[in-house]
């Protein structure tokens, strides 16, 4: 997925990740000034996760 933020961006691959997290904690310093929580779901349209 590309992430666009505070006019950076970037890409993550969410393969397998279940958990909810912070989406600071995946982001380049600087990129995320705030608190953005990240909640994934499978999808059996696309295989689920890791698929």
């Amino acid at each position: 997925m590309k992430i666009v933020a505070g006019g950076k961006e970037f890409a993550w691959d969410f393969d397998g990740i279940e958990q909810p997290f912070e989406l600071a904690k995946i982001a380049p310093q600087g990129t995320i000034n705030h608190n953005v929580r990240v909640y994934i779901e499978r999808s059996e349209m696309d295989g689920g996760l890791g698929d």
